[in-house]
């Protein structure tokens, strides 16, 4: 590493070092649209009845409860 780049690393670890023990300002709201795809593929898989309330929400869940497969 050349001097001017450890300077910038020991920078950036003082810059850093402020915000420990310190939340995001932003979170993540929902999940990202692969995420979807991804149970659509296990669906069939889960046998925890409360995995579909929590994931696809009740109208979706009440929906598809006696099918999850029709789901994806």
């Amino acid at each position: 590493m050349t001097d001017t780049g450890k300077k910038l690393f020991i920078n950036c670890i003082c810059y850093i070092v402020k915000f420990k023990d310190k939340l995001p300002l932003v979170r993540r709201q929902n999940g990202v649209r692969e995420d979807a795809l991804r149970l659509g593929a296990i669906v069939d898989k889960i046998s925890d009845v409360n995995f579909f309330p929590h994931t696809f929400g009740d109208e979706l869940s009440e929906e598809y409860k006696n099918d999850p497969q029709r789901i994806v």
